[in-house]
Formats: structure tokens, C-alpha cells, sequence
């Protein structure tokens, strides 16, 4: 308890930008306190302290032995309570109450902290960390805030991600091909200068509030600025690509066409006064919320930036439109999501734009299949007001309120018992199931 009220009081932030407070000594925390979803595996933490995590497991990312999928909740056998879990492209981590990490799933970036001649379904103890708060997992590295909102990195560092210099380090620039010139193999046969053990990002001097990993590329807010670093590109479906196609890209808020990645965390200045106070990070895109409530988005343009327009190229920092309204809301909170969509929080409703293959922008059944450039308001008895965290994977969005979660979307991620799990990856598009438009409540465990 002493150790989640020393949280509080630091302010610390969820992967999601929520703040967690605590008052007094006798808080109870709600039955979730913690949410996370990307690609098409969800996990939560419920106040006791258990793992939950359902939908794709072809990696291990549920956290058992078994690789089957599984589309009801499964609890993931941690040696210590959790208070904070973030799931990656195919693999997951989470902090726990005595301020461990541990991870499992893919390994082939050395991300879950196990060497890479390993890949631990089960949960793996991430060595050499403490006094872990927070951790966010993107595709081939893992990030974690300690109490002290120092920052660490560790996987693989192939394109800067973990916030060091690479070695054997490469320009910066595309070639002719606009390839970077790294490669899988140059991952595999360098684990010793490619692949890194937990290590600190040192360029930042005042605490880190905030961190985001999203593929190959990694986002901090620091004393109201907010830094990027790691890929700027795109990449081929297959995620072994790494992410090395400069023909797309722009994370980094810069053309793909003259940057490819950088390791060094570098300030975007991607709002009017050059102050952040939430942030997000979406499929090859950024989102940033100044100190009015203004958003604005950067990257590679199609419907998940929200600017009215799909340009299908790169779009420098740009206000997103709000539709129907003359003039922009206040929004207090975006979200890392891994698909061509995006959702923000104006007060107490939630905005949503981008695909919407299968309902899971929350529009309702008139909106099923309809796709938008510009952010729509979600129904309420969608995304209703007083909602306490919101995540979003493929092609699906959860949400918890009152402690408990919901999820719409995809039928098949939703965390239901008797609805089997396709295949997900982004080599193959299997279809979208009957969507569930409406949210349907998620059962943790007894």
C-alpha cells in the first residue's frame, strides 16, 4: 500500500495518460487497475493484483505454456501481485507491486529480457530493474518508469528505439532503395551490440512522466515536452521487416524521406507553444494535446490522423477537425493504438475516427462499415461518460468503468467464452467476424 500511495504522489501515468491518485491510506483500489491491448491480444490487472489477458497467442502472449488462442480471460501465473501490465505487437509485459518486471511472449528482439536463444511463454523476471512503476511494450523492445521517473530500454535497438546510439551504427538517412540497411539477420548475428540488457536512456535530465512504445519507435513526455526516437519508417506486413521500408513512415514527426531513424531522443515540437500535456502514438502516426486542449497529428496520412483528408503521404504536425463543431474541444487524453484509427477524450465523451472495419470505433450499428476521415462523437452507451481507461487493438476498443472492462469490435478479441480466436498477424486478413457493436461485459475470474 505504501509503495501504490508513493506512486500516486509522484503523479505517474498510465501507458493510457491517466493519472492514478491515491488520497488516503484507506483507498481501495477498483477491481481494474490497469488496461492494455494492441494487435489482437488484451490484458488487465485487477486490484488484487491478478493478470488477465485474452484473444491471440500464437507467440505466448497470454503467458501460459500453451500457444493456443483463447477468447475467454485466462490468468497469467505471476510469482508477485501486479500493478501495471502493457501489451505489445506479440508479446507483453508487466510491473508488479515489489516494483519487478516481468515479460513473456515473442523474444526474437531479446524484448522480454530472456536471452534470445529463448522465448518465455511463462512469465520471465526482466533482470537488472527495480523500483519499477510503469512499462510499455512495443514490437521488438520494452520500455519501464521507475519511481524516480527514470527511463529504461531494453531489446532490440536496431533502430535506435532504446535510446542509444546503435552499434555498429548506420546513417541516419535512407539509401537509394529507402531501405536503412538494417536487417533481420543483422538483429540475429549481433546480439551483443544489436540487443540490449535494460539500459538507461540518459539524455533526459528532469524526471520522465510518460512512455510510450509503439512498434520501433518510442515517445516520453519530460517537464511538459515531448521527445521520440527510434524508427521512422514503415516496413513491409511482415513484422521481421523491422520496420526498415522508407517508402512510408513519419512517426518521428519528419518525411521518412530524409530520416529513417534516430536513436537520440530529439524534442518534436508538434504544438503551438512547444509544450505537451497527453500524447499518443498510433500506426506510423503521433498525436499531441497542448496545454489548451488542442490536438494536432503527424505522419503517414491516411484516415487515423484525423485531419479531414486522407493524403496517403507524409503530414507534418496538423490540427485535427472535429466534425460538426466551428470550433476545436478541449481534449484531455489520446491513446496508443496499432491500427489505421485513433480515439481521444473531449470531457466526459470520447471522439473516435479512422477504419472502422469492424465497428470498433464505437459509431453504432448505422456506422457499422463507414470509415471517416474526421472525429465522430461514439454513441454514448458505447463509450459512455465516466469510463476509467480505454485501449484499442486491431480492430477492437475496451474500456473499464466502475472496475470492470467492456469490449466492442471484433467478436473474436472481445474476451468471450465459446467465441474461438482466428489467426491474427499482419501477413494475413482473415475478415472481420459479426462485429459486437455494443460493449459487452469482459469476466475476470471469479
Amino acid at each position: 500500500m505504501r509503495l501504490l500511495v508513493a506512486l500516486a504522489l509522484l503523479g505517474l501515468t498510465t501507458a493510457c495518460g491517466e493519472l492514478i491518485g491515491v488520497e488516503d491510506m484507506d483507498y481501495v483500489p477498483p477491481k481494474v487497475i490497469a488496461l492494455s491491448a494492441l494487435n489482437c491480444t488484451t490484458c488487465a490487472v485487477r486490484g488484487d493484483g491478478s493478470v488477465w489477458c485474452w484473444g491471440a497467442n500464437n507467440h505466448g502472449q497470454l503467458g501460459r505454456s500453451a500457444t493456443e488462442n483463447d477468447g475467454r480471460p485466462v490468468q497469467v501465473e505471476l510469482p508477485e501481485p501486479a500493478s501495471d501490465v502493457s501489451v505489445g505487437q506479440t508479446h507483453a509485459c508487466a510491473a508488479t507491486k515489489l516494483g519487478r518486471v516481468y515479460c513473456w511472449g515473442e523474444n526474437f528482439g531479446g524484448q522480454t529480457g530472456a536471452p534470445r536463444s529463448s522465448a518465455p511463454n511463462e512469465p520471465f523476471l526482466v533482470p537488472g530493474l527495480e523500483n519499477v512503476a510503469r512499462v510499455s511494450a512495443g514490437l521488438f523492445h520494452s520500455c519501464a518508469l521507475t519511481t524516480d521517473r527514470k527511463l529504461y530500454c531494453w531489446g532490440s535497438n536496431h533502430a535506435g528505439q532504446c535510446g542509444v546510439p546503435r552499434v555498429p551504427a548506420h546513417a541516419g538517412q535512407p539509401d537509394a532503395s529507402g531501405m536503412c540497411g538494417f536487417t533481420t539477420k543483422e538483429v540475429a548475428d549481433n546480439e551483443g551490440s544489436l540487443i540490449l540488457p535494460p539500459t538507461l536512456v540518459s539524455h533526459f535530465t528532469l524526471p520522465v512522466d510518460e512512455v510510450m512504445a509503439q512498434r520501433n519507435t518510442t515517445c516520453a513526455r519530460s517537464d511538459r515536452e515531448l521527445y521520440c526516437w527510434g524508427s521512422n519508417c514503415g516496413g513491409g506486413a511482415d513484422p521481421s521487416h523491422l520496420g526498415n521500408d522508407c517508402s512510408t513512415g513519419g512517426q518521428l514527426a519528419e518525411s521518412p524521406g530524409s530520416l529513417c531513424y534516430r536513436a537520440e531522443p530529439t524534442r518534436v515540437n508538434a504544438t503551438t507553444q512547444g509544450l505537451v500535456d497527453a500524447f499518443g502514438m498510433g500506426h506510423l502516426s503521433g498525436f499531441a494535446v497542448d496545454l489548451e486542449g488542442h490536438l494536432t497529428a503527424w505522419g503517414w496520412g491516411k484516415e487515423q490522423l484525423g485531419i479531414g483528408e486522407k493524403t496517403n503521404g507524409f503530414v507534418p504536425p496538423t490540427p485535427v477537425v472535429f466534425e460538426g463543431l466551428t470550433s476545436a474541444p478541449a481534449v484531455s487524453a489520446v491513446y496508443r493504438t496499432n491500427g489505421w484509427h485513433q480515439l481521444a477524450r473531449v470531457g466526459g465523451a470520447h471522439y473516435s475516427w479512422g477504419e472502422n472495419t469492424c465497428g470498433e470505433l464505437g459509431y453504432g450499428p448505422e456506422k457499422k462499415a463507414l470509415g471517416t476521415a474526421y472525429p465522430s462523437a461514439a454513441r454514448a452507451s458505447v463509450v459512455p461518460s465516466g469510463v476509467e481507461r480505454v485501449t484499442s487493438g486491431q480492430d477492437f476498443t475496451c474500456f473499464s468503468k466502475g472496475g470492470k472492462v467492456f469490449c466492442f469490435g471484433r467478436e473474436d478479441y472481445l474476451g468471450q467464452p465459446g467465441v474461438e480466436p482466428a489467426f491474427c498477424g499482419d501477413e494475413v486478413w482473415q475478415g472481420c467476424p459479426e462485429p459486437r457493436l455494443e460493449p459487452v461485459p469482459v469476466e475476470l475470474g471469479n
